[in-house]
C-alpha cells in the first residue's frame, strides 16, 4: 500500500503543470530543465534573483514576518541593450517540491528604479542591459534555504522562451 501511495505521489509530481496565473500551463519537468543561459536575437541571456522575507517591526505587528519578495533580473552578457520587444511575462520560484508562481509582477528599471514610461507605468529602460521585475506576496519560507527560479521570456512575435537560475538564497531583513 505504502509503495502505490508513493509512486501515486511521485506520479503527481511528474506530470504537475504550473499555471497558477491562468496562463498556458507549462510542465513541471520544463520548468526545470530551463537553461541557465539563452540566446535572443544575438544577446546572451543570463537570469539572477535576489529574494528576502521581511522581519522588521511593524504595524500591525507580524510575528512570522512578512512574505516574500523577489526582484527578478535577466541581464545581457556584455552590457548589450536588451532584445527589443523582448518581456518576462511569468516566473516561478522553487523551494524542494513547493512552487510560488507570483500572480504579478511590476517592471522595475535596473539603474532608476522609480523610472516611469510615458504611460506612467514603471519600466525598463529599452536601452538597459537588464530586465527587472518585482514579485511581492510570495509565500513564507525561512531566509537561509535555496531556491531555483525560472522566468518565461516572450518576444514580439509571441514566441516563448525560458530561463533558469539554480541556488538563489533567501535573505533575512531585521
Amino acid at each position: 500500500m505504502r509503495s502505490i501511495l508513493t509512486l501515486s505521489l511521485a506520479f503527481l509530481l511528474a506530470t504537475f503543470e504550473a499555471s497558477g496565473t491562468g496562463n498556458t500551463p507549462v510542465p513541471l519537468r520544463e520548468l526545470r530543465n530551463a537553461p541557465i543561459t539563452l540566446a535572443v536575437q544575438d544577446r546572451s541571456l543570463s537570469l539572477s534573483a535576489t529574494l528576502w522575507r521581511d522581519f522588521m517591526p511593524s504595524m500591525p505587528p507580524s510575528r512570522d514576518g512578512k512574505p516574500l519578495i523577489a526582484i527578478f533580473k535577466v541581464a545581457t552578457a556584455g552590457g548589450k541593450s536588451f532584445p527589443a520587444g523582448v518581456r518576462v511575462d511569468r516566473a516561478w520560484v522553487f523551494f524542494g517540491e513547493q512552487l510560488w508562481e507570483p500572480s504579478q509582477l511590476e517592471e522595475q528599471d535596473a539603474a532608476e528604479p522609480s523610472y516611469r514610461n510615458k504611460s506612467g507605468a514603471y519600466a525598463n529602460r529599452a536601452e538597459s542591459p537588464v530586465f527587472n521585475l518585482v514579485a511581492r506576496g510570495g509565500p513564507k519560507w525561512r531566509p537561509g534555504v535555496e531556491v531555483d527560479v525560472v522566468v518565461q521570456l516572450i518576444d514580439k512575435d509571441g514566441q516563448h522562451y525560458l530561463l533558469r537560475t539554480a541556488k538563489q538564497g533567501i535573505g533575512k531583513v531585521n
